[in-house]
């Protein structure tokens, strides 16, 4: 930065700056509520405070599903680790769809 920052300029932004009001779907915070370490439900969130525009929260959403990828790579230090969890990832949400297609 080429000067400190000065406390009394800082506004947060809002909504009603970038776009139209609207509310933020429930569904996707009770999503994080039921499965807080499944980082797509945060990137969800996140696009979805893109779209009504809250750039501070984004940021906050965006990092917590980073935060959560790391974690979980940092478990596997093998390229070979990293297949096989890639793999059973795919064929988990292989069979849950398969499972959810037979009913």
């Amino acid at each position: 930065m080429d000067s400190p920052w000065r406390p009394e300029l800082y506004s947060p932004s809002s909504s009603f700056e970038l776009a139209t009001y609207q509310v933020l779907d429930p569904e996707l915070t009770r999503e994080l509520a039921t499965h807080p370490y499944n980082p797509e439900i945060w990137l969800n969130r996140a696009y979805t405070l893109h779209l009504i525009g809250f750039p501070e929260l984004i940021l906050g959403d965006t990092y917590k599903s980073r935060l959560i990828i790391e974690a979980a790579l940092s478990l596997y230090s093998s390229p070979l680790s990293y297949s096989k969890v890639a793999f059973q990832t795919f064929s988990d949400k292989y069979y849950a769809m398969q499972g959810s297609n037979l009913t």
